[in-house]
């Protein structure tokens, strides 16, 4: 993906569908095998090249979600940030990218780690609010 940042979206996939191969009618995709410009992250989650041909992934997924936006860091900047503790990094699941809820998703996240920082899943969205 190049530098940290660069990218104004991703797509995200979750997992192939059970499918046949389009060379040999019949036979089972080996699913082992990476997707053409698919990048495995975790488990059957991984990072999908937007400008992978609609033709090869049109079908091939259960799930495949796109996110839009952008975050930056100058060089060393994320680096820096975990080193300092300033950022939570904590195990993904599945349902975190593909699940039915967003509205609670950083709770549910927070809330599952245990110790303090369960904690912060209480805290409301505005804590001007608090």
């Amino acid at each position: 993906m190049g530098r940290r940042g660069q990218r104004a979206a991703q797509a995200v996939r979750g997992r192939p569908r059970v499918a046949e191969r389009r060379d040999l009618p019949g036979k089972p995709l080996d699913v082992e095998t990476e997707p053409a410009g698919w990048r495995g992250l975790f488990h059957h989650v991984g990072l999908l090249h937007l400008d992978t041909p609609v033709e090869i992934t049109h079908g091939a997924f259960e799930d495949l979600r796109i996110y839009a936006g952008y975050a930056g860091w100058e060089p060393g900047q994320l680096d820096g940030e975990l080193m300092r503790g300033a950022w939570h990094v904590t195990p993904a699941q599945y349902d975190d990218i593909f699940g039915p809820s967003y509205s609670d998703l950083w709770q549910r996240v927070l809330r599952r780690q245990g110790g303090e920082i369960a904690m912060y899943a209480t805290w409301p969205g505005d804590l001007n609010r608090n």
